[in-house]
């Protein structure tokens, strides 16, 4: 597997991901999510767990998640073949 990480020209360059993440690999599990109030805690987890590598993030506003009782939700791609 390689992985090719990319902050295009003129968007920002955030702490904890990296705008564009270029995978070559042959099986993908994707996994998704966020409420903004828990941003700097999802950050700061997602430094303790990736620490440099920076995989790429997606931020949405939703009135609700799939369960009454979800406080977030998260979004995440892996590679595992």
């Amino acid at each position: 597997m390689t992985l090719e990480f990319l902050d295009p020209d003129g968007l920002p360059r955030p702490e904890s991901y990296t705008q564009v993440v270029v995978v070559t690999g042959s099986r993908l599990v994707f996994v998704a999510g966020h409420r903004p109030e828990y941003l700097p805690i999802i950050s700061e987890a997602r430094i303790a767990v990736f620490g440099e590598h920076k995989p790429a993030d997606t931020l949405l506003g939703v009135e609700t998640l799939a369960e009454p009782g979800y406080l977030i939700e998260v979004e995440a791609v892996a590679v595992v073949d």
